[in-house]
């Protein structure tokens, strides 16, 4: 083969080779570009995404503080929570309680709470002698005609208006706020209404929970979130909206 020949297929094989490697190189960087562009895309999505459900959020939590700020200074309420207080000790000058009575309020938390709230969670709650220890008598007598009695099954006792074996005026004042009460929580969203006293008495629970009649002061829900907002609470301004995380009343 001639020299020239030679020189002419090295020169070619030469050339196929940098077109090659050109080729190789320019498919890499168009792929990591391609990567690049899909990885910003994908960014971007990203932060709209946060960026709408911060929206969302913000705007869920401001209507939820006018919300509130409405009820507090509704008339309504108001006056709720004051019939409420005042018609607490008619509830055992006008009722009965027997150790019967008291009995039949341990069982049904023992069968209808205790247990639910073991299989739920890690952490057992406490038994039914350790929750009503020390109960004055408007908490036992509270409990066993909203909750013990109430004939309506655990996550329905707010369809209870009217308890009629409690014969007190805190049976009329329920009545009749109640209901005012149960619109607020179905066309506002809601899960519980509670009113609390200056002495942090729960004396209303829409829900009817075990809270109903115990103190967060020094009763069994002290160190919930009931028992920290209520203490944030007598410290706070006339127009200030207090907020601790989200509790349900199984962990107040």
């Amino acid at each position: 083969m001639k020299i020239r020949t030679k020189l002419l297929i090295g020169i070619l094989f030469l050339v196929s080779a940098s077109v090659l490697t050109t080729g190789i190189i320019t498919s890499q960087l168009a792929r990591t570009s391609a990567v690049d562009t899909l990885s910003e895309e994908a960014q971007n999505k990203l932060l709209s995404i946060l960026e709408s459900k911060k929206s969302h959020i913000e705007q869920y939590l401001n209507n939820m503080y006018a919300q509130t700020t409405l009820l507090g200074k509704e008339y309504n309420t108001i006056s709720a929570a004051t019939g409420f207080n005042i018609n607490l000790e008619h509830v055992v000058r006008l009722n009965s309680l027997t150790e019967e009575m008291k009995q039949e309020v341990k069982n049904y938390y023992t069968n209808e709470f205790v247990y639910r709230f073991n299989e739920l969670n890690e952490k057992s709650a406490p038994d039914a002698d350790t929750f009503y220890e020390g109960f004055p008598d408007y908490s036992w007598l509270l409990q066993y005609h909203y909750i013990t009695t109430n004939q309506h099954p655990v996550g329905e006792k707010q369809n209870l208006s009217y308890a009629s074996g409690e014969v007190s005026p805190y049976s009329s004042s329920h009545s009749d706020y109640h209901e005012v009460f149960r619109g607020y929580s179905e066309k506002l969203g809601y899960n519980d209404i509670l009113i609390i006293n200056a002495d942090g008495i729960v004396v209303y629970s829409f829900k009817k929970g075990f809270e109903l009649g115990t103190s967060v002061v020094d009763g069994p829900f002290a160190d919930s979130s009931l028992g920290k907002i209520f203490s944030r609470a007598k410290e706070a301004t006339t127009n200030d909206i207090l907020e601790i995380g989200r509790a349900s009343c199984r962990e107040r």
